[in-house]
């Protein structure tokens, strides 16, 4: 059984960033034993389905939240259903009708 967790990192949106419209939310993860899949988190809640082939993706439609700071996260999963959790907050600004 491995019981090291996968390596996991957000790539874009870069930290800190202020983002609008719609952003593609990437990371990359590695793992001893291979990576199953990454399920990317917006505020606790899941950005889409997990992403289980590289490169690792989610769309974020800011139009459809509230203006303000928000936690990204990226949960890597490996084979043996070891995790690691990375999260970096972002800000975007509110956008009428783009």
């Amino acid at each position: 059984i491995d019981t090291t967790a996968p390596v996991v990192s957000i790539t874009n949106p870069a930290s800190g960033a202020v983002v609008s419209l719609t952003v593609a939310v990437a990371a990359s993860a590695s793992d001893d034993g291979g990576v199953v899949g990454v399920q990317f988190r917006l505020d606790g809640a899941a950005l889409g389905s997990e992403d289980t082939s590289e490169p690792y993706t989610a769309a974020w439609n800011t139009r459809l939240g509230t203006a303000g700071p928000h936690t990204i996260a990226a949960v890597a999963r490996d084979i043996d259903a070891a995790q690691q959790v990375y999260m970096r907050s972002e800000r975007h600004p509110r956008t009428f009708g783009r």
